[in-house]
């Protein structure tokens, strides 16, 4: 995948906005193996890195991930035990520089759950989890070791929001502007 996006800038005209949705997810560390998960993953960061200075677009929208924090709340660091939050927070931070650097918007959306009919790993994410059970066992098993809080929107709402964010003066990519 990095490669394919990495040739876009040569192949695609700019682009006033990039959104930036495609990621390795966590599951993939175990099929990889670490070093060549984080390798593929850097390279899509850098491929986006490559289409912002080519096309210096005004804005970015990118989905993050509730995995960039710790169970403690603070945010991750720690690039081995947990790749893909770390990864992301470095993503967070780098693309958001990135923008800042040539005066353009970047808005951050932090996505904790995901779920749909084209949903590949519902045993991943906690709704679609809890749709799984509800379908194969007619029960539903919540299991959390501390309280959690969750709100759910579509996605073709989370892509409006992004983007109509992305229209609206101002840098969106501030911690503590989570989605």
């Amino acid at each position: 995948p990095a490669v394919a996006l990495a040739h876009a800038a040569l192949i695609l005209e700019p682009a006033d906005h990039i959104l930036h949705l495609g990621y390795l997810t966590k599951d993939r560390v175990g099929d990889l193996g670490p070093e060549r998960y984080v390798t593929v993953n850097i390279g899509i960061t850098t491929a986006v890195l490559g289409l912002i200075d080519a096309w210096r677009p005004k804005g970015l929208f990118y989905t993050s991930s509730g995995a960039v924090y710790r169970r403690s709340g603070a945010l991750e660091t720690d690039l081995v035990a947990n790749p893909y939050g770390a990864l992301k927070r470095i993503d967070e931070l780098t693309l958001r520089a990135a923008c800042r650097d040539i005066g353009s918007t970047s808005v951050v959306a932090r996505v904790f759950s995901v779920a749909g009919p084209y949903i590949t790993k519902p045993e991943l994410y906690a709704l679609g989890d809890m749709i799984l059970q509800a379908t194969t066992t007619g029960a539903i098993a919540i299991r959390a070791t501390a309280p959690v809080f969750r709100s759910f929107m579509g996605v073709g709402d989370l892509i409006t929001v992004g983007l109509a964010s992305l229209l609206a003066d101002g840098d969106h990519g501030h911690d503590g502007g989570d989605t």
